[in-house]
């Protein structure tokens, strides 16, 4: 897949926050140096793998465990959310940002040394499962690999080729400023929580896709600010590898749901992912060793 020159939607935000909307990367406004990331590329069916870089230059203006209920009242609600989709095997969460590729974490692929089988449930808005898919590829970071470093726990499940997941929906990737971090605008993270406990006793299904609406929170002074993103939407369980996006409405009254991050991780203050930055998204939308 070739990259392409951005092409670029006039948002509210447009200051704050540039979003992808084909197979491109930003172009890069002043250059501050490269970052070389290297990958594997599992085979689903046989486990081998095959090793691949990628090379990014990008600008710093676009520096852009426990899954936990904030404030110890659970405030997810049902989500029709299609484009979101659960990884049954791992039990985690995954969401469509190509005609067959899945954005999700690498730990929802790869534990204790081997890829994870999973299987890709399709669920509609009503939630009944309309389809499910089998992987073809993982992509995983080996920096993640290698040290399980959360900053590199982000992955990519490639489908067969003439699948087309669009008809489902997509979610389209965005490069967050540092401005646009410290708006406090709200953020949703949605997927599919593995709920336990009280939340079953009141109603709570396992393999139902749920979100959290709440403020994006910007720690400037913590060591990995730019490299992962913080926010007070409850997770459970099961949210890992869930978009963490913001929804714009256009002047023409279409709305796009751009993530800025992939869930990870919970805490007992805020909830964290990994930040979309330029090599996460040259990773996705400008990877040349993907197939489609």
């Amino acid at each position: 897949m070739s990259i392409k020159k951005l092409t670029a939607l006039a948002l509210t935000t447009a200051v704050m926050l540039v979003v992808i909307v084909s197979t491109a990367i930003v172009p890069a406004l002043a250059d501050s140096g490269a970052d070389t990331r290297r990958y594997r590329k599992y085979n689903y069916a046989t486990g081998n793998y095959t090793t691949y870089n990628l090379t990014v230059d990008y600008d710093a203006d676009y520096s852009v465990n426990a899954r936990s209920i904030i404030g110890g009242t659970n405030e997810m609600v049902e989500s029709s959310e299609t484009a979101v989709v659960h990884l049954d095997g791992s039990g985690g969460t995954g969401f469509i940002i190509g005609k067959n590729l899945i954005a999700t974490a690498a730990h929802c692929v790869y534990s204790n040394g081997a890829i994870v089988s999973n299987v890709v449930r399709i669920i509609d808005a009503n939630g009944a499962e309309v389809a499910t898919y089998e992987p073809i590829y993982y992509h995983i970071p080996m920096e993640y690999g290698q040290t399980g470093n959360s900053n590199y726990d982000y992955a990519l499940i490639e489908l067969d080729s003439n699948v087309n997941l669009m008809e489902y929906g997509r979610i389209y990737l965005g490069l967050a400023t540092d401005e646009f971090m410290a708006s406090g605008k709200n953020v949703t993270v949605t997927g599919f929580p593995q709920l336990s406990g009280d939340d079953v006793i009141n109603g709570w299904v396992y393999g139902k896709r749920y979100q959290a609406i709440a403020p994006i929170v910007y720690l400037p002074n913590d060591e990995n600010a730019d490299q992962r993103l913080f926010y007070t939407a409850d997770t459970s369980g099961g949210d890992s590898g869930g978009p963490v996006y913001i929804t714009e409405t256009m002047q023409s009254g279409d709305v796009y749901k751009t993530a800025i991050g992939i869930h990870t991780h919970g805490g007992n203050t805020y909830n964290s992912g990994v930040r979309i930055t330029s090599p996460v998204l040259k990773f996705y939308m400008g990877n040349p060793y993907v197939n489609l």
